[in-house]
């Protein structure tokens, strides 16, 4: 009737974590690093552990396990966002597919169905859910989490007046093109990238050209604004520096 976690590092003072089974709301199987290899729970509010930690719940180096009871969004219709959340990540995708199987069988695991896309684009059109909620949403249904900074939740930037002193938001002019990338929205930095792709060496691009060398979303983006929050974890990425 319970999960037990024991922490492959030595990062706890309890021997190990315990968790009802009973209280799991959601189970996701999730990417780690990259790779199908984790599982994500989200439990009902009421649910409590032996062990907590902050809000920054991935780790560059791949702890084995992670849990918040940290509120990450507000209202009715986000409740399963303000739940206490577990991250396990394994050895390879056959042991987290087993796992997951076996855990789902147990009788007294009840997953919640509620929280659909569709119920919370409903809501969101009633004005029931706020952008922020709703964004938070789609982040969680597209597989990303507060417990990976390699897939942390994103947001869309959406102006593109960043020089009037006052917004209309209802001119089309202020919201940039959602249809295209950031890299292509502006014809001679798009230009730029389309030549550099062009004479791009295959020694650099390994027989792919690319037109973008960076993502949008990177460990290292991550902590760098979090780093007041949760400085461990800029030193574990920069090798013990902070730069």
């Amino acid at each position: 009737k319970r999960l037990y976690v024991q922490h492959f590092n030595n990062v706890s003072a309890e021997p190990l974590d315990k968790y009802e089974l009973s209280l799991i709301q959601f189970m996701h199987k999730r990417r780690y690093a990259m790779r199908d290899r984790g599982i994500e729970f989200i439990f009902r509010q009421s649910t409590k552990s032996h062990h907590h930690r902050s809000s920054l719940m991935g780790s560059p180096r791949g702890l084995s396990s992670s849990s918040s009871s940290t509120m990450i969004g507000g209202g009715k219709n986000a409740s399963f966002l303000q739940s206490n959340s577990l991250y396990l990540s394994f050895k390879d995708q056959k042991t987290r597919d087993e796992t997951y199987d076996l855990i789902i069988k147990q009788s007294s695991v009840n997953i919640s169905t509620a929280t659909s896309l569709d119920s919370v684009r409903k809501a969101w059109h009633e004005g029931k859910v706020s952008n922020y909620e709703y964004l938070l949403h789609l982040n969680h249904a597209a597989g990303r989490s507060f417990n990976d900074v390699t897939q942390y939740p994103v947001f869309p930037w959406v102006l593109k007046d960043f020089t009037s002193r006052r917004l209309d938001l209802n001119d089309p002019k202020v919201f940039r093109d959602l249809s295209k990338p950031i890299g292509a929205l502006e014809t001679n930095r798009l230009r730029t990238f389309r030549k550099r792709m062009r004479e791009m060496p295959a020694e650099m691009s390994h027989g792919k050209p690319f037109l973008y060398g960076t993502h949008y979303s990177a460990p290292g983006y991550v902590l760098y604004f979090l780093v007041r929050k949760a400085p461990e974890y800029m030193l574990r990425l920069q090798s013990g520096h902070f730069d």
